[in-house]
């Protein structure tokens, strides 16, 4: 197996930053991009730091466009009340779906980040909705998995 400068294997280093950026946010994530861009050589650890750090701004995007749907129900119905006499408000069953749909977002965030840490572990990767984004400006082409290099034999 393939380690890194820091004498951990590729793939153990791999699913740290997956499990970093998941607990850690954005600034342990940074770090550890940083580091990997850096220092290390492994294309495929490269991958994995720069999709780790890909998938949490696209969940934070994902995130800011389902709250900005209240704020535009809700400054419509402001809007509203401005020319009516009787005011309105928005129905609670509107937040609870928003809550809900926040929940499922959450959810799916945390299985996607525990499945690509455990597939890491085995040198493999998942297809997320980062990867077009990142292999159009990281790689040509996205590693499917990082190949398993053979010893060459001692020649005597």
């Amino acid at each position: 197996m393939e380690k890194t400068k820091l004498g951990i294997t590729i793939g153990l280093a791999a699913a740290g930053i997956y499990a970093l950026t998941l607990v850690g946010g954005y600034i342990p994530a940074v770090l550890l991009l940083g580091y990997v861009l850096i220092r290390e050589e492994n294309a495929w650890l490269r991958w994995s730091a720069v999709r780790a750090l890909a998938l949490a701004l696209f969940f934070s995007l994902i995130n800011v466009f389902i709250d900005f749907v209240p704020d535009i129900a809700n400054f419509v119905v402001t809007l509203i009340n401005v020319f009516k006499a009787d005011p309105i408000s928005l129905p609670s069953r509107f937040n609870r779906c928003m809550n809900v749909i926040d929940y499922i977002i959450s959810f799916w965030r945390t299985l996607t980040y525990l499945i690509m840490l455990f597939t890491a572990l085995k040198l493999q990767t998942i297809a997320t909705p980062v990867d077009g984004l990142v292999g159009r400006h990281m790689l040509q082409q996205a590693p499917a998995q990082q190949p398993v290099q053979p010893q060459q034999p001692v020649q005597q």
